[in-house]
């Protein structure tokens, strides 16, 4: 037998060998989870980025961070005192962090987060008692009735706005619970960037637990 012969049929097998190795390590990937080789930045970033809109009540630059950019609404309430006091502690109490790497999954990355915040129904689910309650307080120790009733004989609109707004005070500060969970967010890429799927979790935690 002639070398160049010799050598081409041995080409020729590592050929089939190497064909055969590939195959085999194709077949095995399709049952494997996928490897990220390397952090994306980008969508580590727009993470950050949308928790970081939150705690500065800027839910429109949240939406436009997410998949569809959904109607998130205004965030804080355009009026009303107590509504206004609430959502404020809700956004004071904000907090977040990053737990662990992005990873990657079937349809794109996901990237877990620690998040704690206020249960704003924690507050809201008894004022309407506790409202109740002090104002039969107020109208017992009130000593000038002028300031209570009106000349129809009903309560003073200050007067009950006055109270519920206390009422509101004191159940931030006795009926205020708050919330620690890990939240996983998950990315999809399109159009050339990240962007974050807004599951039920998700708008829970961003609601302050309003959103079930």
């Amino acid at each position: 037998m002639k070398i160049s012969k010799l050598f081409s049929g041995l080409f020729a097998l590592l050929g089939i060998a190497v064909t055969a190795g590939t195959l085999v390590l194709c077949l095995g990937a399709l049952n494997r989870e996928p490897v990220l080789l390397e952090e994306p930045r980008a969508a580590v970033s727009r993470v950050e980025s949308l928790f970081q809109a939150i705690c500065d009540d800027d839910y429109a630059a949240a939406s436009s961070l997410m998949y569809g950019t959904p109607d998130l609404g205004s965030g804080s309430p355009e009026s009303g005192e107590i509504s206004t006091m609430i959502w404020n502690a809700y956004v004071d109490s904000l907090d977040y962090a990053l737990a662990g790497d992005c990873y990657p999954t079937r349809n794109g990355l996901a990237q877990r987060v620690q998040i704690s915040y206020l249960d704003i129904s924690s507050v809201t689910d008894g004022l309407q008692e506790r409202s109740r309650a002090l104002l039969q307080e107020r109208v017992g120790l009130a000593e000038d009735v002028e300031q209570i009733y009106d000349e129809n004989n009903e309560y003073r609109q200050d007067f009950v706005d006055a109270v519920v707004t206390d009422a509101a005070r004191e159940a931030l500060a006795e009926d205020a619970r708050y919330v620690e969970t890990e939240l996983t967010i998950q990315l999809v890429f399109d159009q050339g960037q990240w962007w974050i799927l807004a599951d039920d979790a998700l708008m829970q935690a961003i609601s302050g637990g309003i959103v079930q």
